[in-house]
């Protein structure tokens, strides 16, 4: 009769590292630093404050201050692909994502040292828009690459920060727009999202153990 423990040494090592997987708890932050990435990315979703500042500020038709949320909101949605195509060109989910970090942040920063130019911040939140696209591109894979057994939760829990950002960021918007300014409020939240995305970037992962199950299955 063979022991446990010979049977355990017997086991492919990718799915060792599955079985340790499922009996940490660890494994549940990487789905909450998901959520974190959704989140920041939902400040998309809350553009009517600053579009509203825009047209104030800068004495613009709605028409023309909406421009800079159509164009990034349609970088998000047909250039999230790109995210996909560099994991698999360079093996790693880490350049989709500090790469989408880098944008993200810079992208509002530079935002707020536009004045009166609708092109430009145009440009600007292009580049919020091409930043989000990275980052969530990866929150599905590592999600899920953590919790195999409750994917539908995985993904539950990463794509709730969409929903509850516009809750919590457009009324934050609106109180430091009245507080800083406008300029100075953009930098702010580039800063602040800049350095948050670049810490989650540096830790989120998708579980090597899934990589090795999917070069098993390639072979």
């Amino acid at each position: 009769m063979v022991k446990g423990q010979e049977v355990f040494k017997a086991l492919p090592e990718c799915r060792i590292s599955v079985i340790l997987m499922l009996n940490s708890k660890r494994r549940w932050v990487y789905p909450g630093m998901c959520f974190v990435i959704t989140f920041l990315g939902g400040t998309l979703y809350s553009y009517s404050v600053i579009g509203y500042e825009i047209q104030k500020l800068w004495g613009v038709h709605s028409v023309e201050a909406g421009m800079p949320y159509f164009v990034s909101l349609g970088a998000y949605g047909y250039l999230m692909f790109l995210g996909g195509v560099l994991e698999k060109k360079f093996g790693s989910e880490k350049v989709p994502l500090y790469l989408g970090a880098m944008m993200l942040g810079l992208g509002f920063i530079s935002s707020g040292f536009i004045d009166r130019n609708i092109a430009l911040f145009t440009l600007s939140y292009l580049l919020v828009g091409f930043g989000i696209a990275l980052m969530d591109s990866m929150t599905l894979p590592i999600a899920t690459s953590w919790i195999p057994d409750k994917p539908g939760l995985a993904v539950g829990i990463a794509r709730t920060g969409f929903g509850i950002s516009s809750l919590v960021v457009a009324p934050l918007l609106e109180y430091m727009f009245k507080v800083y300014g406008f300029s100075t409020t953009l930098k702010f939240i580039g800063i602040a999202y800049l350095g948050v995305s670049l810490a989650i970037a540096s830790f989120a992962k998708v579980n090597p153990g899934f990589r090795g199950r999917e070069r098993d299955t390639e072979i």
